[in-house]
């Protein structure tokens, strides 16, 4: 039996290691949470005791999450310092060394702390970060725990769930792209991005709109501007929407695998931010295109696109997959 560290600041991190305490309890480990953010609250509601500072008798692997704050790498030079080997699981397909190159380090040829090992989704991850020449760490294959506990869970509630075809809610779930990237990077943030949408869809009759605001950002700004989802959470949102839309979010790769209709709005982009979106095929970049793209949305939210065959394979045995990585660090260190 080993001791293992879960730590995580992100939302999409906490709930990427929550899918995985099962199949670590079932191997006979034993494990700690340290938490930082909205992951604190993530854990706790799932009935786990959460630290915010890391225990001073050590443990024998630290898992992290990754994210855009300096938490994840305090975590993992708190790791280097008292020899404890550290993995850290990236739950999306985008923006690898933003996770683990701070910018301000970077600009300064510093060298800033990185995990011993990194948990990517599938192939496509793993080749990518080693083309892109700025890890050292070891690489892991594993998919994504967290999309395959929710799909499994999640499909037969939606479908079990009434809707009403004629008066439809959509969902825009938001993300900081202000406070991560900036308008000068995207070429948009998430309030222009949803102005467009709330302009198109007041043009649609009997078309309910509601925003669900990402865990870091502030609800009173979203408040003003729209009518939020309240207290549902995302997985509340998956199952009673007729229809989803975002702009890079890893919640419409979510609402794909429940065969939610996704719609992905990125007005005058800079780039292909997630090339995952992408592939769900449902992105428009044309400012002048949202509301006809919008309405034709609307007007085909019984058809449900089939699912892309890439994600399903990356759902399978995830947990499992995940918890054989660190048991294979225990092994080597």
């Amino acid at each position: 039996m080993a001791r293992l560290i879960f730590a995580a600041n992100d939302p999409g991190a906490a709930r990427v290691l929550e899918a995985s305490i099962g199949m670590a309890r079932s191997r006979g480990h034993d494990l700690t949470f340290v938490g930082a953010g909205p992951a604190i609250e993530i854990w706790r509601r799932a009935g786990e005791e959460v630290a915010t500072e890391m225990p001073d008798d050590g443990g024998d692997v630290l898992l992290t999450g990754t994210g855009f704050s300096p938490f994840e790498s305090g975590c993992w030079a708190w790791a280097a310092a008292v020899g404890v080997p550290s993995l850290a699981v990236v739950e999306a397909w985008t923006n690898f060394e933003r996770r683990f190159v701070d910018p301000a380090c970077k600009a300064m040829g510093a060298e800033a702390a990185q995990p011993d090992a990194i948990a990517v989704i599938d192939e496509a991850s793993r080749l990518t970060i080693e083309a892109e020449g700025w890890g050292r760490a070891r690489l892991f294959v594993v998919g994504q725990p967290h999309l395959q506990a929710q799909t499994a869970r999640l499909t037969e509630a939606r479908r079990r769930t009434k809707r009403t075809p004629h008066h439809p809610t959509l969902v825009f779930f938001s993300e900081p792209i202000d406070s991560d990237f900036g308008r000068e990077v995207r070429g948009f943030d998430q309030f222009e991005v949803f102005e467009y949408v709330a302009d198109a869809v007041s043009r649609l009759a009997d078309v309910r709109l509601l925003v669900k605001p990402h865990p870091r950002e502030s609800v009173e700004c979203w408040r003003q501007l729209a009518e939020l989802a309240g207290d549902q959470e995302t997985d509340d949102l998956l199952v009673s929407a007729d229809g989803v839309i975002g702009i890079t979010t890893m919640v419409l790769v979510e609402a794909h695998l429940l065969g939610v209709p996704v719609l992905s709005v990125q007005p005058n982009r800079r780039g292909v931010a997630n090339l995952v979106v992408e592939r769900l095929g449902a992105v428009v970049i044309e400012p002048a295109a949202v509301v006809s793209r919008l309405a034709e949305f609307v007007d085909n939210l019984d058809r449900v696109a089939a699912i892309d065959e890439a994600f399903v394979g990356c759902l399978e045995d995830a947990d499992r997959r995940l918890i054989d990585a660190v048991e294979k660090m225990l092994i080597c260190h």
